[in-house]
């Protein structure tokens, strides 16, 4: 490993040796926002020259005669990403308040920051890089390829007047890199000086460049050393020692390690499912697979990183993968049921992500994985959960502490499986009280929607379902573009002149009282519900 202080105009020299930093395809994509691009342009403008901008860490790729010098950038992606960003607004700038001008100080910036972003070769047949117009086309920063990162990057590169002929991108200005382009542009200086000015002091900037000589290396001081970068999620610090272990036990390179690592992204693309996955991994697998770690008898958030890392670190780390994938691939059934064919199982684990019922989860990919049951088996203890999460959420009995350890004694105690032990275990718990079924029509009895907004919606939800065919009851869960609610109370209980309901006693409900709803003529535009809560 090597550190060195180096200044910004010295990894980016346009003469002698000419270094560019790629960051690698297992990178995350670029995610700084406007609060990161005001920082940093306030830190460069309001300090000194030389202003230290923290470490970077690099991996020299193997380069042949006439290539020149890449590294892979580890650490260091968004701040560089950024800066790049940076240097191709200014250079948009300072063409428009120079462009005419035959002062050889401006022909010299403007083509002295155009070598800073790329550098155009005689093709060479160099792989790494993309051929533009018969030449070899390095990026001297070239971003993330998730997403449309790249894409949208050499679009900027076009718009700065760097580079030409390149496509079009749809929604450029709506992306992460468009909009700091677009931002940067705003906020610069208006005048020749001072862009001159924030130019030195950019070039200025101080970096401690540090080259490990692994990736498993680079890992281990990119967990450490995470300077001013977006913090590191638990995601993130679990797939990067599973790529650096996969790859110094000599299992899987880290292209390969990390495609088969995205398997687990594409089954599972919300963050909070994938840590939520991995903790009911654990939890469900902990005995079956011989998992369990000294001082980890269940795994929460608090303790997910050290249990991978002592998974990773004690076990065949290419099998651990391979199992995982394999889990995640049936977990995402379970979180998307659109994937089942069979419509009872779909409507039921859509009705346990609706009551929030995430504890459960961890069996129902353990007896999945397993294939314990058959469809009718399953469709039977999917409506038990169902009900069981319905009531629990009513009555907040069994309390949320001791959801976890319910299932996964269900898990660990069961020796054999079928429908009446799982009910004997959930309903002849201690947790769960014999008064249940009256506490629950205790609560049916109040104004529930006043104190549990969500089990209100599934309440009625349950009522349509019951008097109508299931697939033509609307999805009370849908939501807008904006990520609201589309149904909200104006259509549970429109103010209009067929709303009959006032108060919560019986007697007080409308002429179909005893059902306890009212459901108004459909309108044009939409079709209402009036119900009695």
């Amino acid at each position: 490993m090597q550190a060195n202080q180096i200044s910004f105009s010295r990894m980016f020299s346009t003469t002698g040796v000419i270094e560019h930093y790629h960051v690698p395809k297992y990178q995350r994509e670029y995610t700084w926002g406007k609060g990161e691009w005001n920082q940093l342009l306030q830190d460069i403008e309001e300090n000194e020259k030389q202003y230290f901008m923290g470490s970077l860490i690099c991996i020299k790729q193997e380069s042949g005669g006439g290539h020149p010098t890449i590294y892979d950038l580890v650490d260091g992606q968004q701040r560089l990403t950024t800066l790049s960003i940076l240097l191709a607004a200014w250079l948009n700038k300072y063409n428009k308040l120079t462009t005419g001008s035959p002062d050889e100080d401006m022909l010299v910036n403007r083509s002295t920051v155009k070598k800073m972003l790329v550098q155009f070769l005689e093709y060479n047949g160099d792989q790494r890089v993309p051929k533009h117009q018969n030449q070899s086309l390095y990026l001297r920063i070239r971003p993330s390829t998730q997403g449309n990162n790249l894409d949208d990057y050499k679009y900027l590169l076009e718009r700065a007047g760097v580079i030409e002929d390149i496509e079009k991108q749809k929604f450029w200005g709506n992306r992460r890199i468009g909009l700091c382009y677009n931002h940067f542009k705003r906020n610069l200086p208006e005048s020749r000086e001072e862009l001159e000015v924030l130019k030195d002091k950019i070039e200025s900037l101080n970096f401690i460049h540090i080259t490990a000589d692994s990736q498993a290396d680079a890992f281990v001081l990119f967990e450490s050393l995470n300077n001013r970068g977006v913090p590191l999620s638990i995601m993130d610090i679990i797939k990067n020692k599973m790529l650096a272990e996969l790859e110094s036990k000599g299992q899987l390179n880290i292209d390969e390690a990390f495609e088969k690592w995205k398997l687990i992204l594409e089954y599972l693309p919300d963050y909070g499912v994938q840590e939520r996955f991995l903790r009911h991994y654990y939890n469900a697998y902990r005995d079956e697979r011989d998992l369990e770690l000294d001082n980890a008898p269940r795994a929460m958030r608090s303790n997910l990183v050290k249990i991978y890392e002592g998974l990773i670190d004690s076990k065949n780390t290419k099998e651990l993968l391979s199992q995982i994938i394999k889990s995640a691939n049936i977990y995402s059934s379970l979180v998307y049921p659109e994937q089942y064919q069979n419509e009872d199982i779909k409507r039921y684990l859509k009705e346990l992500s609706y009551l929030g019922a995430a504890p459960a989860f961890a069996f129902i990919l353990y007896f999945e994985e397993l294939k314990l049951f058959s469809i009718e088996e399953k469709v039977k203890i999917l409506r038990l959960l169902s009900n069981y999460f319905f009531r629990r959420s009513l009555t907040d009995k069994p309390p949320t502490r001791s959801l976890d350890k319910i299932f996964l004694d269900l898990i660990n105690d069961t020796t054999e499986f079928n429908f009446q032990v799982i009910e004997d275990h959930l309903t002849k718990n201690d947790e769960f009280p014999i008064s249940i079924i009256e506490t629950v029509k205790e609560q049916l009895g109040r104004k529930i929607y006043a104190t549990n907004k969500d089990v209100t919606r599934f309440a009625l939800y349950k009522i349509e379902t019951a008097l109508n065919d299931p697939k033509t009851v609307p999805d009370l869960w849908k939501r807008n573009g904006s990520g609201r609610l589309i149904w909200t109370v104006e259509h549970i209980l429109p103010q209009n002149e067929n709303m009959r309901f006032v108060g919560s006693d019986a007697s007080k409900w409308g002429q179909n009282g005893s059902k306890g709803y009212t459901r108004t003529s459909p309108s044009p535009s939409r079709q209402s519900y009036s119900y009695a809560i």
